[in-house]
C-alpha cells in the first residue's frame, strides 16, 4: 500500500526558471524574494513555487545552500543539454516522475494530462482540481525535456 504524503508537489512550469533560480541562489544564497522575482521575471508568489521545486528535489538546503546535487547541476563546465539530463535524472528519483519517465521510454510519447493527474493522486492527497494543475507542471517539464533532446530523437 502506498502512503500518501503531503510534500509540496511542484507547481512551477518552467524548467528554465528552475535552473535560473538555482543559479541565482548559487550566486547569492541571501537573495531576497524581490530580487529573485526580478531575476525570474515572475510574481513573488511564483518565486515560492520555483524555490519549493529546489527544496523538493533536494537541490538546496533550508539555509539556501546548494546540496551536492545542486552543485553538480551548476557545474560551469556543463552545457544546457547536460544540465537537463542531470535534472531529469534527479527528478525521476521521485515516484510520479519515475513512472512518467518509464511511460515515455516505453511508449515513445508523453502521457496525457489525465494519466499524469492519476499518477499524482496515487502518491499525494490534494483537492481534485489540484491534480490537473500539478499535471500541467509535470507535463510541461517532460515536453521541455523531449523538445531539448533529452530523450534522443523523440518529438514532443
Amino acid at each position: 500500500m502506498v502512503t500518501k504524503n503531503n510534500d509540496i508537489f511542484p507547481q512551477a512550469n518552467s524548467i528554465i526558471l528552475v535552473l535560473t533560480a538555482l543559479q541565482k541562489i548559487k550566486e547569492n544564497k541571501y537573495i531576497n524574494k524581490e530580487e529573485m522575482s526580478n531575476a525570474l521575471e515572475v510574481s513573488s508568489r511564483q518565486v515560492d513555487y520555483y524555490v519549493n521545486v529546489l527544496y523538493y528535489f533536494s537541490l538546496i538546503t533550508n539555509k539556501n545552500e546548494l546540496t551536492l546535487k545542486g552543485q553538480y547541476i551548476n557545474d560551469p563546465v556543463l552545457n544546457h543539454h547536460e544540465k537537463l539530463i542531470i535534472l531529469k535524472n534527479i527528478i525521476i528519483e521521485k515516484n510520479v516522475f519515475k513512472e512518467i519517465d518509464c511511460y515515455i521510454t516505453s511508449n515513445k510519447e508523453i502521457p496525457s494530462r489525465n494519466f499524469i493527474a492519476t499518477l499524482i493522486e496515487k502518491y499525494y492527497k490534494y483537492a481534485p482540481s489540484t491534480y490537473f494543475r500539478r499535471a500541467d507542471t509535470v507535463r510541461s517539464w517532460f515536453v521541455y525535456f523531449i523538445n531539448n533532446n533529452v530523450y534522443g530523437g523523440l518529438k514532443g
